[in-house]
């Protein structure tokens, strides 16, 4: 969900890749997941208003000093992860 507002996203999270001595894994999160991130430039921003709702994305997000998560790049979640969160 867009927040116009906001300039941000709300997005429904069901996976997480985590790190493990067997290599990356995406691993199911249990119940229900809203996370709201900031995209990270205008551009971006206008961007992401496009992608149709319902689309699945794999995020690279990171927090900013002022506690923000800010998409440092996304793409589609069926190729291999660029690098582990």
């Amino acid at each position: 969900m867009i927040d116009q507002t906001e300039q941000a996203v709300w997005l429904d999270w069901d996976r997480r890749l985590e790190e493990d001595p067997a290599g990356n894994t995406w691993r199911q999160l249990e119940g229900d997941w809203m996370l709201l991130v900031y995209p990270k430039d205008a551009a971006q921003f206008d961007a992401l208003k496009e992608i149709p709702r319902g689309t699945r994305l794999q995020l690279v997000i990171q927090t900013n000093e002022k506690g923000r998560r800010l998409i440092l790049s996304y793409g589609d979640p069926t190729l291999p992860p660029e690098r582990p969160l």
